[in-house]
């Protein structure tokens, strides 16, 4: 026995025990005439047939496999899938259609996969997604549809009937905003990187409270909802990187943040992030949870190359900015109000009003001043004085008086 054979006896010897006795044929060529003459292709539950070379009549290798559950036809330059090709494996439960030359998505040959789960269809040439693309896959766990690099159109609807999805991979679909999605309550992992979506709106991901997975890379994103992620308090992956990025909100990554306990993955690499006086509150955000974040500065020049992370406050500029909106929004680590924050406690209240007496005197004075000179019979029916004790002098005193308390 050569070390081929070998290899290959290994290999499906793994397999069929991961497989908890499930019967693994692999295969890499035509399809010979004896694989359905065989009296076990009954018992067969997975079948792969990756690597070989169809294009007609492939499915001749396994209509009478009538219990296959799991069928791989990765990188098998297939063109076509005819309508009857999946017509009497009606039991499969995942199917691999990765790497091959499709130019339709084969949405009547799966009308009889109702039990299906898994569908890998990603790197072919599909150029249409219709509206009944999924209609009989109601039962279908994960898909994974891109990239499709000659995708010209992609009719959003068709996700809908895929309420039970827990992983969607629509990576390099050039699609220009997010499908609506919000329907797949289940939802634990979305991949929607390589698009070209360039804005992150706060109705895109409300409803989708399960995921942990969010890929949002390479999609040339200039804007992002300070509410965009409000309902993902279990999110343990968030990829923003490689994306137009100049500036972040610290309130769009504090409800994820805050709801993990930091132990999220937060990459925001390549970003040409402008650190000046706009990043002041990120950066003090930052300083506050401690969470490493590599976010790297493009502009101004002086800072080109330079890490967040390894600068001060005094290299944004933040003393420029005023710190009163900081002190009055209530957040996990600070939780002053309004009221405590702009008058003080103790001491600093005293010397806040104290400071403010004088003011309030000077501006009292002017205004008696203004009084007496002016006399004007609207005063006399603001201070509840008729125009006869208006108009005599010795009573402007009275009036004034009445005036300032």
């Amino acid at each position: 026995m050569n070390m081929y054979n070998i290899f290959v006896f290994c290999t499906i010897a793994c397999f069929m025990h991961l497989s908890s006795g499930e019967t693994f044929i692999p295969f890499s060529a035509q399809c010979p005439s004896q694989l359905n003459q065989s009296t076990s292709a009954r018992n067969v539950s997975v079948l792969n047939l990756s690597g070989g070379s169809f294009k007609t009549r492939y499915y001749e290798c396994f209509k009478h496999f009538n219990q296959l559950q799991v069928l791989l036809l990765n990188s098998s330059n297939l063109e076509t899938v005819e309508n009857s090709a999946f017509s009497n494996i009606v039991h499969l439960n995942q199917l691999y259609l990765h790497d091959n030359r499709l130019t339709e998505f084969p949405s009547k040959p799966m009308a009889s996969l109702t039990l299906l789960q898994v569908l890998v269809i990603s790197n072919n040439s599909i150029k249409e997604i219709k509206s009944d693309a999924f209609q009989s896959l109601h039962e279908l766990r994960e898909l994974y549809l891109g990239p499709q690099l000659q995708l010209q159109d992609f009719q959003y609807q068709a996700l809908l009937p895929l309420k039970k999805i827990k992983v969607l991979i629509l990576k390099g679909l050039s699609l220009t905003y997010v499908p609506v999605i919000n329907q797949m309550r289940l939802l634990q992992e979305l991949d929607l990187s390589d698009n070209k979506i360039d804005r992150v709106l706060s109705q895109y991901f409300s409803e989708l409270a399960r995921l942990q997975i969010l890929r949002l890379s390479g999609s040339g994103i200039t804007f992002i909802s300070k509410t965009a992620f409000r309902s993902q308090k279990n999110l343990k992956l968030l990829d923003l990187s490689g994306n137009e990025l100049a500036t972040l909100s610290e309130e769009t990554l504090n409800p994820i943040v805050w709801s993990a306990g930091g132990a999220v993955d937060i990459n925001l690499t390549q970003n040409p992030f402008h650190c000046d006086a706009n990043m002041c509150a990120l950066k003090k955000w930052l300083e506050i949870v401690k969470i490493q974040v590599d976010m790297m500065c493009e502009n101004p020049k002086r800072l080109r190359g330079h890490q967040v992370a390894q600068l001060s406050l005094v290299h944004f500029n933040c003393s420029k900015v005023s710190t009163l909106p900081f002190l009055t929004k209530a957040s996990p680590v600070n939780k002053t109000d309004l009221t405590d924050s702009f008058l003080g406690k103790g001491t600093t209240g005293i010397i806040v009003v104290a400071a403010a007496a004088p003011i309030l005197l000077l501006l009292s004075a002017m205004c008696l001043l203004s009084l007496k000179s002016r006399q004007q019979p609207f005063l006399s029916r603001f201070c509840e004085f008729n125009k006869g004790e208006a108009a005599r002098g010795p009573r402007e005193e009275p009036e004034a008086s009445y005036f300032l308390v």
